[in-house]
């Protein structure tokens, strides 16, 4: 039996191109028509009016051009995190720990970033000559006609569109560096996961659109009645998210903060030498190598590692390859549509004992040698470390039992 001949570069190189546009292109046109019919429909509505009362204004209009770039934009930036071709072209280009410079250098030299980029400005182009848009940009430009009002309105969005991308794609092969790369035979398992992801955003989108129109009037107005802009509303809601996303990091920097410093008062008292302290507390944001610390007691010398836990219930994972790491789900009610595994590596060079320690803790500890997998305590020896929750360390130290 022969094997089939294969077709050459230049045609592979064509056919992956014509791929990558056809599917970019579909995508636009299914979400721009779903986006405009859904406008349509809602400024036809009565009820809604009623309930809005600003449909016509230019706050919607607004309100509605922003949305639909956001949610176009994540659409967008889904399929190029699927796009398994470019993936592997991208990775074969570049190096481990590449500096920026280098990975936007690749990016742009890619057919995949200008063709995600030629789409969106297909959208801006064709936004402008939408019915709604043009109240949306008379209210900015008053003095100008509308053609004038529409070139400067697209000279600044397309240079801000040309700079998100290229961030969009930076994020992107940064999480391709976390993750392993998925095998060919699992073709079913990428589609849903890509399919999920879709669904998901749209969901997102979806909801705000609807959230917007009903809580505008609202804030608008509670806004005249104590005299207050209703966009002034967005500063307390933007720091309740501020605080959410951040929660975990600031519990995680506070927990860094009381180990040090019940570590320096121990040492202080107990006459111990603490040095070569570095990125105490920037390893809790991006793992670093090498170790955060020396410690030199009468028992003997220590070399001590920080590892960051951000969240109590997700488990840590030990291998054998050196690595730590763990597993990010994004959901929404109750569903997990997006999984991330974020991974770094545990092992340095240093003198004395080796340890490793759970800053902030965490619930459970796994480490798995081959198929085999085992939970792990504090105080256990694993791979040449030990590895020990940060106050039973603290504990353990001050009772000179390390």
């Amino acid at each position: 039996m022969t094997n089939k001949r294969a077709l050459p570069h230049s045609v592979q190189l064509l056919l992956s191109l014509l791929w990558r546009i056809l599917a970019a292109c579909a995508l636009f046109l299914v979400f721009y028509i779903i986006k405009n019919l859904g406008l349509r429909i809602m400024t036809s509505n009565p009820y809604l009016q009623n309930v809005a009362g600003f449909w016509y204004a230019e706050k919607f209009l607004r309100t509605v051009f922003c949305l639909s770039f956001l949610a176009y934009f994540s659409l967008a930036s889904v399929f190029v995190l699927h796009d398994l071709p470019y993936r592997r072209r991208f990775l074969s280009a570049i190096a481990s720990g590449s500096s920026f410079k280098i990975k936007a250098r690749v990016i742009l030299c890619g057919t995949e970033f200008w063709v995600q980029e030629a789409v969106i400005a297909l959208w801006v182009l064709l936004s402008a000559s939408d019915i709604f848009f043009f109240d949306l940009v008379g209210g900015f430009y008053a003095e100008l006609s509308m053609t004038q009002a529409h070139l400067i309105t697209i000279a600044i969005m397309l240079p801000s569109l040309l700079l998100l991308t290229l961030l969009s794609h930076i994020a992107t092969i940064n999480w391709w560096a976390r993750q392993k790369q998925p095998p060919d035979a699992a073709k079913r398992a990428r589609l849903f996961a890509f399919l999920k992801q879709l669904a998901f955003t749209f969901i997102l989108h979806l909801l705000t659109a609807f959230v917007v129109p009903i809580l505008y009037p609202m804030l608008d107005t509670f806004g005249k009645v104590i005299h207050i802009h209703p966009l002034i509303f967005l500063i307390p809601l933007c720091v309740v998210f501020v605080g959410i996303f951040s929660y975990r990091y600031l519990r995680a920097l506070l927990a860094r903060y009381l180990f040090l410093r019940t570590l320096k008062r121990i040492c202080h008292e107990e006459k111990y030498r603490l040095d070569d302290g570095a990125h105490i507390y920037s390893s809790v944001f991006s793992a670093k190598d090498g170790i955060n610390f020396r410690l030199s007691t009468s028992q003997g010398d220590y070399s001590v590692k920080l590892i960051c836990s951000l969240r109590r219930k997700t488990p840590l994972f030990l291998d054998e390859e050196g690595n730590v790491s763990h597993t990010v789900s994004y959901g929404l009610f109750g569903l997990d549509f997006f999984t991330d595994t974020i991974s770094a590596k545990y092992e340095f060079e240093g003198a004395g004992k080796k340890i490793l320690i759970l800053s902030p803790a965490v619930n459970n500890v796994y480490v798995t040698d081959g198929k085999a997998r085992r939970l792990l305590e504090s105080g256990d020896r694993v791979m040449g470390y030990w590895l020990y929750d940060g106050n039973l360390f603290l504990n353990a130290l001050k009772r000179k039992i390390l």
